[in-house]
């Protein structure tokens, strides 16, 4: 006998009953489309939702449509490492994901193994025809992906921002207020880049109300924490840009969907052209490659 880890997703839906399902395999998708491993329904979550995936770290999660607010823990979430005990929430629906072990014969093994080996064979036997077939296929509809646009500046608001009080003691409690705000979105930062960037704007009004305010070293401060952070979310900016292409280049399509949300994450869906392109491309990819790695 032998040893197979599989994802059990326990489901507790909104008039509380709740559900446990054991998925046999490292991944699985959550979401209103039929072809989920976990459905749930359309008023809670997109047609893909969420995927889980199973790998020598532990469960990893990723957010795949952004229509719908994802939290863990509370928190918003986009991806990452889910600990045990951790509780997603999507609409009215919450989930916790967990690794199980479960026993399967040598011979199941072996027959999944033989199996796999004789699908090798048919492709062999297809051979050069199918293979060049392919090639050009995927020529055309590599050529069929937008060209990409240039993103707007993440800090625009930022670089112009000011005390909207000019009273002493009244600016003084805006500085206050923004800074505990800016305090509070930083903690959110790591799972939403929006979180981040009003982080950088909430930093720099506050810094402006303590300079209304005759407090120069807080404002000094702030200025720090805002210049600190925005260099930070300008590299993760950029690194997530840099993973896209990589995986535009590499034809990894499901990579390059989840780099598409974590980069409107950044700057929202309604910010212009390049949401404009980033949202066309996601839907270009899901219509044509969704789920394939060519």
């Amino acid at each position: 006998m032998n040893d197979v880890a599989v994802l059990e997703i326990s489901v507790r839906h909104a008039d509380g009953t709740r559900q446990k399902l054991t998925v046999d395999s490292a991944t699985a998708l959550v979401g209103s489309g039929s072809h989920c491993e976990v459905r749930l329904p359309a008023e809670d979550a997109a047609v893909e939702q969420l995927r889980f995936s199973n790998d020598a770290g532990g469960v990893f999660g990723q957010v795949r449509s952004l229509e719908r607010n994802v939290t863990l823990n509370g928190v918003p979430f986009v991806e990452g490492r889910l600990l045990p005990g951790s509780v997603l929430a999507v609409g009215r629906v919450e989930l916790t994901v967990a690794v199980v072990e479960t026993l399967v014969a040598r011979g199941q093994a072996k027959q999944k193994r033989d199996s796999s080996r004789q699908a090798s064979y048919a492709l062999a036997i297809l051979g050069f025809p199918l293979g060049f077939y392919l090639l050009l296929s995927q020529k055309s509809s590599d050529a069929a992906l937008p060209n990409e646009v240039e993103p707007p500046p993440l800090f625009a608001a930022a670089s112009s921002v000011q005390c909207p009080e000019t009273e002493h003691d009244a600016a003084l409690a805006v500085a206050a207020e923004e800074r505990r705000r800016a305090e509070t979105a930083r903690e959110r930062a790591p799972f939403s880049g929006q979180d981040a960037v009003n982080a950088v704007v909430a930093f720099r009004r506050s810094a402006a109300c303590f300079t209304r305010a005759d407090a120069p070293e807080r404002a000094s401060d702030s200025v720090q924490q805002a210049d600190a952070l925005e260099r930070d979310v300008q590299t993760e900016f950029h690194l997530h840009r840099v993973r896209l292409e990589r995986a535009l280049v590499t034809k990894s399509y499901e990579e390059a969907r989840t780099e598409v949300r974590l980069l409107l994450s950044y700057i929202g869906r309604h910010s212009g052209a390049y949401a404009n392109w980033l949202l066309s491309l996601d839907r270009r990819i899901e219509l044509q490659f969704s789920g394939k790695k060519q």
